[in-house]
């Protein structure tokens, strides 16, 4: 017998929150997909590499600076007030 839980949703109870949980998740964010860079090769791929590539394409928007993801998440935090300092700043490894 599977016995059903529900999702921890502790972050949706209030918008102080919410907002909580969006700020603490900035250094992730800001930097996803970070971990692909410099791993497609110049020439012949695999499948393997095909896939890592078409990853980093996602996450850089497929092209479309309003679909990077790390543009994405910048909005949200600036539509609510953070001001984030950049990703290659002292300021924002602190």
């Amino acid at each position: 017998m599977s016995i059903a839980h529900e999702p921890d949703t502790w972050f949706t109870k209030s918008k102080a929150r919410l907002l909580s949980f969006i700020m603490h998740g900035a250094p992730f964010h800001l930097t996803d997909g970070g971990w692909l860079r410099g791993s497609i090769p110049v020439g012949p791929i695999g499948d393997v590499t095909n896939c890592l590539a078409s990853i980093w394409a996602d996450e850089l928007g497929n092209g479309k600076v309003t679909e990077n993801h790390c543009n994405v998440y910048h909005d949200i935090l600036e539509s609510h007030g953070y001001s984030i300092p950049p990703v290659d700043s002292k300021e924002f490894s602190q």
